[in-house]
């Protein structure tokens, strides 16, 4: 991930469609996670949240459930407030239906 950077991920196309699942987000150098979550209630009210992972840096967030069901869009948001580049793992563990 570049220095000084933002970075977004869109856990539906990482994992398969309508799964569940948790994810764990480590890195070599402290960053901040965030997942936002945007969806269509009903087909007729568009909403949104935001979970941030925590409110200061850290080398690893975790985040309990994340859904890439049909009509939900999930991300997470990555940024590495460093000048340098760290290398990044997301782990997805997929929750048995």
């Amino acid at each position: 991930m570049p220095p000084s950077q933002r970075l977004t991920v869109c856990v539906n196309q990482e994992v398969s469609p309508d799964k569940d699942v948790s994810v764990r987000l480590e890195s070599d150098m402290p960053f901040i996670a965030e997942k936002p979550m945007y969806f269509d209630y009903k087909a007729t009210i568009s909403v949104g949240s935001n979970v941030i992972g925590s409110g200061s840096c850290a080398n690893g967030h975790s985040f309990a459930y994340v859904s890439a069901e049909t009509g939900f869009e999930q991300w997470l948001c990555i940024l590495n407030p460093s000048d340098e580049a760290p290398d990044i793992t997301a782990t997805y563990y997929l929750v048995d239906p």
